[in-house]
């Protein structure tokens, strides 16, 4: 791996900091999961205890290994002990090695300089995957227990007295991205009328007064572009709405068994819808760019777009609901709203957020993007898991991550990123990018 100007400070990680490789063979073969024989002195193998060498510059710390097993206790896992950081170390190597499995941990003593702060321990799974965990040596004789998985923000790793650096970060001046700790809140949905109200009148009847409730039937498809006299309406999606324009002030709700297909012109910008909400068992389908920049939105069922969808600086928030997927199959997604909060999934080929006024993502879901994920001026909490397959690129934003975060390439740039899960990347090719970062 190779990492680019070595000037910038990386200040310590409130739980392991992981790098990890994914290798593309599925099938076990425990002759490929074998150790490197230990060396058998930590101090060098060619070191010879001068005359009053004071032994008491050496302290010895238990390990109790737990790997991340997700095979049930079926197969080993070889555990790999270090004084340096392996990904970043080409000659390092274990000062302790063996198997481990659910059920049964890697209990080791070893014995090291006192002057060593952090060891690495590296795990290889049967899918000949590597991951490396960092963990702080406690004093006092205590036992380090490394946990090799995240827990979704609960510290996996022993973190002892004044030395850690994550306190020198904070005694800096350093301030995370505060957690806000959203959840879902479904909005209430009004009882659906059986028909239309009267429109203004027989010769206009696509138009309606102030608080009029406008039903798409089930069964029925309307191309109407409904708009209001004064005032505000909602429109209650049964069937099938095709949509190419929305001029007046709508509260919008796409029902169980409703779909809306929007297919709105290049230039196209929905301003006026004050709430749009679809309920589980609703589809949304945009066959072309798609952009919103008012209004609340929430995403209780399906959405599927094959252009560009933006949510603007403008509008006010936007949920994608839990086991709900959103689907940018042949565009960019844009979320830029004040908040953006996804509990459910989405895909995309590549995510850009760049409004420069440091609007919020939150993921407590799954984030899977197949290109480039790139965010500029933008605070983003990770809870969930990010999987990104070329670059996730972070410039003058603020990052927590308190879930999983894997990507091909990271690049950040005048950022801040505090990590409290497991970040991954690609041992053998991928990249680390930075130009002034801090990270906690």
């Amino acid at each position: 791996m190779k990492i680019f100007k070595r000037y910038y400070a990386i200040i310590a990680l409130v739980a392991p900091f992981l790098l990890a490789a994914c290798a593309d063979n599925d099938v076990y073969n425990p002759d490929k999961v074998r150790p490197v024989p230990p060396v058998e002195n930590p101090l060098g193998e060619d070191f010879v205890a001068p005359t009053g060498f004071d032994w008491s510059m050496i302290t010895t710390v238990k390990l109790n290994i737990e790997v991340k097993d997700e095979f049930n206790g079926m197969y080993n896992y070889l555990a790999e002990v270090f004084t340096t950081n392996p990904l970043t170390d080409a000659t390092a190597t274990p000062i302790a090695a063996d198997y481990a499995k659910a059920g049964k941990n890697y209990v080791v003593e070893i014995s090291i300089p006192k002057s060593i702060e952090r060891v690495y321990v590296r795990q290889t799974d049967p899918k000949q995957r590597k991951e490396v965990y960092e963990f702080v040596v406690p004093g006092n004789g205590e036992t380090l227990n490394c946990k090799l998985y995240y827990s979704g923000g609960t510290t996996t790793r022993a973190g002892t007295g004044s030395t850690s650096a994550a306190n020198a970060a904070i005694a800096a001046g350093f301030k995370e991205l505060e957690d806000n700790n959203y959840t879902v809140e479904t909005p209430d949905i009004p009882t659906a009328p059986d028909k239309s109200d009267d429109p203004v009148s027989q010769y206009d009847k696509n138009k309606f007064n102030d608080g009029a409730r406008i039903v798409v039937p089930a069964g029925e498809v309307s191309s109407v572009i409904y708009q209001m006299a004064s005032g505000k309406g909602t429109i209650f999606v049964k069937g099938t709405w095709k949509v190419t324009n929305i001029y007046s002030n709508f509260d919008i709700y796409v029902l169980n068994g409703g779909k809306i297909e929007i297919a709105t012109p290049s230039n196209k910008t929905f301003t006026t819808v004050s709430k749009f909400v679809v309920e589980k068992g609703g589809t949304v389908e945009c066959t072309s760019n798609f952009a919103a920049n008012y209004g609340d939105w929430f995403i209780g069922g399906d959405f599927i777009a094959n252009g560009d969808v933006t949510f603007g600086a403008s509008t006010s928030s936007v949920t994608i609901a839990s086991g709900v997927t959103m689907s940018i199959n042949n565009g960019t997604l844009k979320p830029c709203s004040k908040v953006y909060k996804n509990f459910g999934t989405i895909t995309a080929a590549t995510i850009t957020a760049n409004m420069g006024s440091y609007p919020e993502i939150y993921n407590a879901g799954a984030i899977e993007v197949t290109g480039v994920m790139d965010l500029v001026k933008m605070n983003f909490i990770n809870k969930g898991e990010l999987t990104v397959g070329q670059w996730f690129k972070v410039d003058n934003s603020k990052v927590l991550n308190k879930g999983q975060l894997s990507s091909l390439n990271l690049e950040f740039t005048t950022s801040t990123f505090s990590n409290y899960g497991a970040i991954l990347v690609d041992e053998q090719t991928g990249v680390i990018k930075t130009n002034n970062v801090s990270s906690g």
